[in-house]
């Protein structure tokens, strides 16, 4: 039977202390972005402090950055204007995901999640969605392992690679040599105090907004490739309970039930092939509010991570393979980590195109000849249903899948090789 809260357990659902949740709420957490206050739990002072301070920050940032931007375009070279186009992406996109936060659709849809849609409250219905259920946990706790690891090293990396650089020509040291400029992650027109502690000031908040752009961007990401996880199981506990309609002599008790040459369900029978088709129906509806759900929550993060990788991956290209080496390897971990990002999520939201896709078949193999007139009728609902599969779009304008990371490979080595030519 599906598992259903009371009021005081939908508040704080026991989903929320899953292993793999743990770790979200803690990265969430520790900006500010987790939604406490609609799951009955008192913010701490520091979250909410940073649930309001940080998109005055992030906004003082990305101002400072375009007003940079503005005034020394003229004289700035390719690998400048590049340099500050990407950071300046990046921190739009954190800005994007700090203001979200304010809504309060963002926690409410978080809470429908883990209270309403997660595969937990299914495990009791049948061997197959117990199965499911620990599948999907077990794919989901490896998934942020390895997504931690990344939302940890990328400014680790990068900050360390440029602490060193700094750190080599000499910058924090009491003699520094003369016409050495800070190397910086972000340029913006503020003005810095000239001496050991200025820079050293300069170099702590790049650090952070490097850190705090890693943990926003990449966090909210892992919430919503978690909530698919949870959709593509539901997909697949879908199928298995259209193969299951076929009535069986485990279902009725009686050895007739599975003689070939019976033409015809009797009454019992098709009793029980109606409450099934029942379940599936209001599975399918279930699950299409599900998709919705994630489609209308996760737009905005979506679609601001297709545009980063239509417009910073030609430039991050240019970068690593135009300059020479000291420069380049600046951006080698961020390449790498973009177009990482955009193959995994790509191929996760493909995944539940493939499963839906699977539900047609599984319509036109039930025992349709066997049922009668009613049940025929039920199946033909559900298979017109089926017909159109399941599939997550940003802000319900771009279907997430493979078609759309080959169309933004394409453009990007277009126009890279645009660039290329003119860097040349």
């Amino acid at each position: 039977m599906t598992i259903v809260l009371t009021e005081e357990e939908y508040d704080l659902p026991p989903t929320i202390h899953l292993r793999f949740m743990k770790i979200v709420i803690g990265l969430l957490g520790s900006i500010g972005a987790w939604p406490g206050e609609v799951f009955s739990t008192n913010l701490s002072y520091y979250g909410r402090f940073l649930k309001y301070f940080l998109p005055a920050q992030v906004s003082f940032i990305v101002i400072g950055l375009l007003n940079h931007m503005y005034l020394h375009l003229k004289q700035q070279d390719l690998f400048l204007k590049a340099h500050d186009a990407v950071i300046f992406i990046v921190m739009s996109m954190t800005l994007l995901r700090v203001i979200q936060r304010l809504f309060k659709s963002y926690g409410q849809s978080i809470k429908k999640f883990l209270g309403k849609y997660h595969l937990y409250y299914m495990q009791d219905e049948s061997d197959y969605h117990l199965y499911m259920y620990n599948y999907v946990n077990k794919v989901s706790l490896y998934f942020m392992y390895v997504e931690l690891g990344t939302i940890i090293g990328i400014p680790f990396s990068i900050c360390s690679l440029y602490a060193f650089i700094n750190y080599r020509n000499g910058m924090f040291s009491s003699n520094r040599p003369a016409n050495v400029t800070l190397e910086q992650l972000g340029h913006w027109v503020v003005p810095v105090i000239n001496y050991y502690p200025g820079l050293f000031m300069a170099q702590v908040v790049d650090y952070f907004g490097t850190t705090f752009a890693s943990f926003s961007v990449l966090a909210l990401d892992c919430l919503i490739v978690l909530m698919v996880f949870n959709l593509i199981g539901h997909l697949y506990i879908l199928v298995n309970e259209v193969d299951c309609l076929a009535i069986t002599s485990k279902d009725t008790g009686q050895t007739t039930t599975d003689d070939p040459t019976k033409l015809m369900y009797d009454n019992d029978e098709n009793e029980i092939m109606r409450k099934r088709i029942i379940k599936v129906i209001h599975h399918h509806r279930h699950t299409v509010e599900f998709c919705n759900m994630i489609s209308t929550f996760g737009g905005p993060a979506l679609l601001s991570n297709l545009a980063y990788d239509l417009m910073c991956g030609c430039l991050l290209l240019v970068l690593t393979t135009t300059l020479e080496i000291d420069k380049a390897a600046r951006f080698i971990v961020v390449l790498v980590s973009t177009f990482t990002q955009l193959i995994v999520i790509a191929s996760v939201f493909e995944m539940v195109v493939t499963a839906s896709n699977k539900l047609p078949a599984a319509v036109y193999l039930c025992p349709w000849e066997k049922a009668n007139y009613s049940n025929r009728r039920a199946l033909l609902f559900v298979l017109k249903i089926v017909q159109i599969p399941l599939q997550v779009k940003a802000l319900d304008m771009v279907p997430m899948g493979f078609a759309t990371m080959t169309s933004i490979l394409k453009t990007t080595f277009s126009y890279y090789a645009f660039l290329r030519k003119l860097a040349d």
